[in-house]
C-alpha cells in the first residue's frame, strides 16, 4: 500500500469553492448522494491531504485505483468523492462519472475559466521543460507567472497544477506532453491556451504514435484553438503547420527569415552559449545563457518570442534568459574531483542524443571523451535502426563508449571510426563499474538515456 499511496503526493487544491451543482454539470455526472447546493472547499486526488469540505477524485492508473482509498477519505472528514463505482460509499456527497480522470480534467477546466489569465502552452519532441522554464523566467520580469512544476505535463499533472491557478496570477506557462494519440488535443481542451509554442517535431514516442506523421498530428493539435503559434523556422514541418492552421505565426530559429533569431554565436569552454539576439532582423541584446548546450539557443529564442508577444523590453528579455535556472539532468554540467560529467539522463530520443553528443564533442577538455548511452525507449519498430543511426552520429574524437540497457547495443554497430573501448551493460549499476575502469583525470563523461534506464545512478556512484 505504501508504494501505491506515494502516487497521491500530487495534490490538487483549488482554494476556490465549487458547488456540487457546478461539478455535476461540468462532468455530466450523476449525483448519487448529497444536495446540489452543497459547497466544495477544495479538490484533491490525494486521500491523505483532504480536510473537512474537500472533494476526492478517485482516479485510476496502471498500478493504482483511487477507489481503494475512499476509506481514508471518510476518515479525514471530506465532504465527498467523484467515483466511477458508487456502491457502499457513505460520504455526504457522491458523484458518479464514467471516467474519473476525464472528470478531473473537466473540473480543472471549470476552475481555469474562472480567471481571465492568458496561458502559454508548450509542446514539442525536445526542449519542452527547458523552454517552459525559460519562458516563465522571461515573463516573470514583469508579470506574476503561474507555471507547470517540473515536467508535470500529462492528464494527471496538468489538472493538478491548473487547479492551483489564482486571482494573483497574471499569465500562465504550461508544458503539454503526450505519448498517446489524442492526448494533446484533450489536454489543450482543459488548458485552453491563448499562445502555443512547438519547439520541434521529431522522433519521439513512436511506439505509441506510430510514425513521424503520427507525431506531427499529435503535436499540431495544440494549434487548433489558439490566437498565436510560435514555431521553429528551422523545423521542416513549420510550413505545413502554417498551411493547415489559420493562426497568426511568429517564428524563431537560425534562419535569417525567422522573426526572432541569433547571430555572432560563441560557445565557452563549459559549453555555455553566448549570442546576439535579433528581433525582427535587428540586433538588440547580447545574451549569455547560464546553461550548457548550443541547442539551448533555440529554446531561448522561443522564449524571446513569447517575451516579444507579451510586450517586454529587450532588457527584460535578456535578464530573464540570463537568470534562468536549468532543470536537473538536462545537459547539466557537474564537476567532480578528477573528471566532469554532462548529466543529460532525464530522457532520450534520437534528436536529443545528437544534441548531447555534439556538446560532448565540442567541449574543450584535457582528457578523453566518454559517451555512456542508454536505451531510447518508446521507439517501436524503428528502435533498432534509430539506435544504429545514433552510432553514426558519434564523432571521431569520442573514443570510449558504454551502452546501457537492452536496445542500446545497436549503437555500437553504427560507429564509423576506430574506438579505444566499447562496453555494454544491462543496468546503470553495472555501468558504474564499467566507467570506473576507463575514466581518467581530466575526462568528460556524457550520461544520456531514457527515463526508464536511470543513468543518474551512475553519477551517484561517483559522489
Amino acid at each position: 500500500m505504501g508504494n501505491e499511496l506515494a502516487f497521491f503526493v500530487e495534490i490538487s487544491l483549488s482554494f476556490m469553492h465549487f458547488t456540487v451543482s457546478e461539478i455535476v454539470g461540468k462532468t455530466g455526472g450523476r449525483l448519487v448522494r448529497g444536495e446540489h447546493n452543497f459547497v466544495i472547499n477544495a479538490v484533491s486526488t490525494d486521500s491523505r491531504t483532504l480536510a473537512s469540505g474537500d472533494l476526492f477524485v478517485a482516479i485510476i492508473g496502471e498500478n493504482f485505483d483511487g477507489h481503494d482509498f475512499v476509506s481514508h477519505v471518510e476518515q479525514n472528514g471530506a465532504i465527498g468523492a467523484v467515483v466511477s463505482r458508487a456502491s457502499e460509499i457513505k460520504l455526504p456527497v457522491v458523484i458518479e462519472v464514467r471516467d474519473t480522470l476525464v472528470a478531473y480534467g473537466e473540473i480543472a477546466n471549470l476552475h481555469r475559466n474562472r480567471f481571465d489569465v492568458p496561458i502559454v502552452a508548450i509542446t514539442g519532441s525536445n526542449g519542452k521543460t527547458t523552454t517552459k522554464d525559460m519562458v516563465a523566467e522571461v515573463l516573470a520580469q514583469r508579470c506574476s507567472v503561474f507555471k507547470s512544476e517540473k515536467n508535470f505535463n500529462n492528464r494527471i499533472g496538468i489538472p493538478n497544477r491548473l487547479l492551483q491557478l489564482s486571482a494573483q496570477d497574471e499569465v500562465g506557462v504550461l508544458e503539454i506532453g503526450s505519448n498517446q494519440p489524442g492526448e494533446i488535443k484533450h489536454l489543450s481542451g482543459i488548458v485552453e491556451p491563448d499562445v502555443a509554442v512547438i519547439t520541434n517535431i521529431g522522433f519521439s514516442h513512436l511506439e505509441f504514435l506510430g510514425s513521424i506523421e503520427g507525431v506531427f498530428k499529435e503535436k499540431s493539435a495544440i494549434l487548433e484553438n489558439v490566437d498565436l503559434a510560435i514555431l521553429s523556422a528551422d523545423d521542416v514541418y513549420t510550413e505545413r503547420l502554417r498551411r493547415e492552421f489559420p493562426v497568426e505565426v511568429v517564428t524563431f530559429g537560425y534562419k535569417h527569415s525567422a522573426d526572432v533569431s541569433a547571430s555572432n554565436i560563441r560557445i565557452d569552454n563549459y559549453g555555455k552559449p553566448r549570442f546576439r539576439l535579433q528581433l525582427d532582423h535587428q540586433d538588440v541584446e547580447d545574451i549569455r545563457l547560464p546553461c550548457a548546450g548550443a541547442h539551448n539557443i533555440s529554446n531561448a529564442l522561443a522564449a524571446a518570442c513569447v517575451g516579444k508577444w507579451a510586450g517586454l523590453t529587450h532588457r527584460e528579455i535578456r535578464i530573464g534568459l540570463e537568470n534562468f535556472s536549468p532543470p536537473d539532468m538536462r545537459l547539466q554540467w557537474i564537476e567532480l574531483d578528477d573528471f566532469n560529467i554532462i548529466n543529460d539522463a532525464y530522457n532520450s530520443n534520437p534528436n536529443s542524443v545528437q544534441v548531447a553528443l555534439g556538446m560532448l564533442s565540442d567541449t574543450h577538455i584535457k582528457g578523453k571523451r566518454i559517451a555512456v548511452l542508454g536505451d531510447m525507449l518508446e521507439l517501436g519498430a524503428q528502435s533498432a535502426q534509430l539506435h544504429f543511426e545514433v552510432g553514426r552520429c558519434i564523432r571521431p574524437n569520442v573514443k570510449t563508449l558504454i551502452t546501457v540497457g537492452n536496445c542500446s547495443r545497436q549503437i555500437a554497430d553504427g560507429i564509423q571510426h576506430q574506438m579505444a573501448s566499447i562496453d555494454h551493460c544491462y543496468t546503470a549499476d553495472e555501468a558504474v563499474d564499467a566507467l570506473r575502469r576507463v575514466v581518467d583525470l581530466g575526462d568528460l563523461v556524457l550520461l544520456k538515456g531514457s527515463r526508464g534506464i536511470e543513468l543518474e545512478k551512475i553519477l551517484r556512484g561517483f559522489l
